[in-house]
């Protein structure tokens, strides 16, 4: 059957990725409000179609190359079970449909939406072979989704939550260029771009984003709780939580290979406590 590969192709697993909307309406407060709720809803549902849509046109793209791969050759369009004319005809309909609800929701999230598509589309069939660019561009990824959320419900972002999305996304590219390194070293066929790389690089660079990133959160919980007064204790709290994350994903990514960051924090007990608790903790201190 055509369905299961079709699902299988647009890895539903990595769909969590696009939760990432919610973050600056929980961060507001307004999360909770029904007119709220709703429009990041639908910023989640858009995400998801555009998403899926480009993992279609990667995999069309990377198929010869996947069929290479230890893992990666067991995709349903590298392992034959999905044509390509159905792969193509099902992406085009992702993006377009995801890109007509964006505008239905605001003119806003549809720009962020087609900037998205330009930004995935010039990584997957041009730059993801060329150093340092391939994980900005990955990291343009998790920043417009975190941006997509304010804007789905009109409100303004935090200069330091920006600057948290902006590190946070880099340290998860970085790492996972390193954990790839771990794994298949720096003259794997699969991933060309990782001859271009060495491990104290990346290394370098995922030091700098998690520091940056850790300052930049420290500022944020200090920066809201005098703007609202309510909740300072809970978020102060939330630091070690979000500290001991980073702290257990970068651990992870040095083992091997780690695809995404669902990944790592399903398969790692103590990964999955420190967001979990920091996700109470973060709650708290802003609702």
């Amino acid at each position: 059957m055509t369905f299961v590969p079709l699902v299988q192709s647009l890895r539903p697993k990595q769909m969590i990725k696009n939760l990432l909307v919610l973050a600056a309406p929980a961060a507001a407060g307004v999360l909770p409000e029904a007119r709220s709720l709703w429009r990041t809803a639908l910023a989640f549902i858009v995400f998801c179609l555009l998403s899926g849509g480009i993992y279609l046109v990667n995999d069309l793209r990377d198929a010869p190359l996947d069929r290479k791969h230890p893992t990666k050759r067991h995709r349903p369009i590298a392992a034959g079970e999905l044509s390509p004319r159905i792969a193509t005809l099902a992406a085009g309909g992702l993006l377009v449909g995801g890109l007509v609800l964006a505008a239905l929701v605001n003119a806003d999230l549809a720009l962020l939406g087609a900037l998205f598509v330009a930004n995935s589309l010039i990584y997957s069939l041009w730059l993801k072979r060329v150093a340092v660019l391939d994980i900005v561009l990955i990291s343009a990824g998790f920043v417009i989704r975190a941006v997509a959320g304010a804007v789905s419900v009109d409100i303004a972002i935090s200069s330091w939550f920006l600057f948290v999305a902006m590190f946070g996304s880099l340290f998860l590219a970085a790492s996972k260029r390193s954990s790839e390194i771990a794994a298949l070293g720096t003259d794997s066929e699969t991933r060309s771009v990782l001859e271009h790389y060495s491990a104290s690089f990346l290394t370098q660079v995922q030091t700098i984003a998690v520091s940056l990133t850790l300052v930049g959160y420290t500022l944020w919980t200090t920066e809201h709780g005098n703007e609202t007064g309510a909740g300072e204790t809970w978020l102060a709290l939330s630091i070690g939580p979000f500290l001991l994350g980073l702290l257990r994903y970068l651990l992870s990514a040095s083992k091997g290979p780690v695809e995404a960051p669902e990944s790592a924090i399903f398969e790692d007990p103590v990964l999955l406590g420190a967001v979990g608790l920091w996700g109470v903790l973060f709650l708290l201190g802003v609702g």
